[in-house]
């Protein structure tokens, strides 16, 4: 298992959590920084008021139900906008029948936050038409006005899945 620490510009490590894999990182306007990862099967988000020094305890950005998995390049993005707001995406399976199989397919998921990581929103499915992106790969961006900008592996138009 992980520990996520987290050293920013020559500081000490920051303990934010055990058993944490896939951090991805994102800094807000004044300095402050998101960490969002997997944990528990959970999508999980901490955050630093203070350049990294200290981590608030993580919350539960997207609750998977446990059975949130990561591998290779497939773990959760994070965004801040100029208001602060926290957007987070992710891969997760929801789909009880899915979970089943040998290799479950995910969709991609974002959830938001407005009160600065404390609370998320119920997550919003982002690839229109399920099991498309199967891979989970994908990338976000967040620019100041607050959009998530999301690209992903898709197979919607292929006739043999990913070549």
């Amino acid at each position: 298992m992980f520990t996520l620490l987290i050293c920013l510009l020559g500081q000490d490590p920051a303990f934010i959590a055990k058993d944490a894999i896939q951090p991805s990182l994102a800094a807000d306007a004044d300095g402050g920084f998101v960490c969002v990862f997997i944990r528990n099967g959970n999508i999980e988000l901490s955050t630093s008021t203070d350049g990294g020094a200290t981590w608030s305890t993580p919350v539960k950005a997207i609750d998977a139900g446990g059975k949130a998995r990561g591998g290779m390049q497939r773990g959760p993005r994070v965004g801040v906008d100029r208001r602060k707001n926290i957007l987070v995406t992710a891969p997760v399976c929801f789909d009880e029948k899915e979970m089943g199989m040998k290799y479950p397919i995910a969709e991609l998921w974002v959830a938001r936050s407005t009160d600065g990581g404390r609370t998320f929103s119920a997550p919003v499915r982002v690839n229109e038409k399920p099991k498309t992106a199967p891979e989970s790969l994908h990338g976000m961006a967040v620019p100041a006005s607050g959009e998530a900008h999301v690209a992903w592996l898709d197979i919607r138009d292929r006739q043999k899945g990913q070549d």
